[in-house]
């Protein structure tokens, strides 16, 4: 809507970046801040609108964000229950005792409840570290289930109460120290759920070491078509040839050191060098009295930097010329092999909107004009989303086995031609520069639900219907 548009400068809104104007302007400016907010406080805009521009503390937000979530999450629990229970009735299963009471097919149980059970049981070290903080493992969700399941009404009726009785403060907490499930109030009485059996906290954790976690395959081919840093593009003559260079505008608090020598024409400016050189080493201060400024006395806010030839990324008309931003969203990787080695093509998002797909193979510390060209001796082997499941190996030798590594492919590093796998129980543990070309195994699996494995053996190349 138009309450929610903001018309700005394309510069000053990359420079904010992904900050809030407060962050940007005011943190290190108060003068700029307080300009800023007249300025917004005078505009015939709604309130809410002007609270957002305004925003200073991001805390109360994220409360009022949490709060919704948790009552979002209840609703949708209540749904989800309603809607099981409707299911089961379309099953033909009996919903109703002899007597005409309803009869309970769908039980829910409160996270509270839930956490109690684990600490009663001893499982409670699968799902947090000693201190209390969530283990980075995604299998910690069947050891709920696996309370959950074992949890009979009967108890949960105990544990409800003793819960309340916590809540109230009838009970105090278990100390640091204390058993599962014992609390350290010596005048009440301890509640004890007994085990669903003997081996009951040995067998949940070999089956927790056996769970292979089943991710959704994110096959998804649109996306942002180029990143939105646009660098002009001039032909200059180097070597008695005609190549094609990329600049870029520069904020000054940007940049660093390396980037000075970098600067267009240098040698006809030294004194905007040298200014910049002494106000870097000066820490960057941002005051209005402090910038760097040229012979003339100008305040320097920006440079013009070179970045290189034009090799890679995307041609855009700026005005009455070209500008060159850099590729947007990665959605796939293909990946062919010739003669025992593999070789990796990254498919951007603007490569399917144009309908014309890459066929050179990236290749490390190279530019792209000299990537390998997958002609017909290459062998198409399969396209990676994310989310496909990787089996590599390496060639095994006198002093080392052959090394295994598993995972969800999680990207393509092209500028070292290698990919980064996740662990499957856990996204946040990932093995990234895994070099594909010498692997002597290279192999996609498909997960179904259940967490079992089959094998992608070949695929039908896509440029073939190109």
């Amino acid at each position: 809507s138009y309450n929610n548009l903001c018309l700005c400068i394309s510069a000053a809104n990359q420079a904010k970046g992904g900050k809030t104007p407060f962050n940007w302007l005011g943190e290190n400016n108060p003068g700029v801040w307080h300009g800023f907010r007249q300025w917004i406080e005078s505009l015939p805009v709604k309130g809410i609108k002007k609270r957002n521009y305004l925003l200073e503390d991001l805390n109360a937000v994220a409360e009022r964000f949490h709060a919704r979530n948790l009552a979002d999450s209840s609703y949708i629990a209540r749904l989800v229950q309603q809607w099981l229970k409707e299911e089961y009735a379309h099953l033909g299963i009996p919903m109703h005792h002899k007597d005409g009471r309803e009869k309970r097919r769908i039980f829910a149980r409160s996270g509270a409840v839930t956490s109690f059970m684990r600490r009663q049981w001893g499982l409670e070290r699968l799902k947090k570290d000693p201190e209390g903080k969530r283990l980075e493992d995604d299998r910690h969700h069947a050891i709920d289930a696996l309370v959950l399941a074992c949890c009979t009404e009967g108890q949960l009726h105990l544990i409800t109460r003793h819960v309340q009785a916590l809540e109230e403060g009838k009970i105090q907490p278990k100390k640091p120290g204390l058993p599962d499930g014992q609390e350290s109030s010596p005048n009440v009485n301890r509640l004890n759920i007994p085990l669903p059996s003997a081996r009951f906290v040995q067998e949940a954790t070999e089956a927790y070491e056996q769970i292979f976690v089943s991710r959704a395959l994110r096959a998804k081919t649109s996306g942002a078509l180029h990143e939105a840093t646009l660098r002009s593009i001039r032909t200059e003559i180097h070597d008695g040839q005609a190549v094609e260079m990329l600049y870029e505008r520069k904020p000054i608090h940007e940049l660093k050191f390396d980037d000075l020598a970098a600067i267009k024409d240098a040698e006809r400016c030294p004194d905007i060098v040298k200014a910049l050189e002494t106000w870097i080493e000066e820490g960057k201060p941002l005051d209005e009295r402090s910038l760097p400024r040229s012979a003339r006395g100008d305040i320097i806010r920006r440079v013009r930097i070179k970045r290189g030839k034009f090799s890679s990324g995307v041609r855009l008309k700026r005005g009455s010329g070209i500008a060159q931003a850099d590729n947007g969203a990665m959605v796939r990787t293909d990946v062919y092999t010739r003669q025992g080695k593999f070789y990796l093509v990254p498919v951007y998002a603007k490569h399917i909107a144009d309908g014309v797909l890459p066929i050179h193979a990236c290749k490390g510390d190279t530019s792209e004009e000299y990537w390998p060209l997958m002609d017909k001796t290459y062998q198409f082997c399969f396209s990676l989303y994310k989310n496909c499941y990787v089996i590599t190996g390496t060639k095994a030798t006198a002093k080392n086995p052959e090394k295994i590594r598993a995972g969800y492919f999680a990207g393509t590093d092209k500028a070292t031609a290698s990919i980064t796998l996740e662990k499957q129980e856990s996204k946040q543990e990932k093995m990234r520069g895994i070099g594909v070309q010498n692997l002597t195994r290279f192999e996609k699996y498909e997960v179904d639900r259940l967490g079992r494995l089959h094998r992608i053996k070949r695929e039908q190349d896509p440029r073939a219907k190109t």
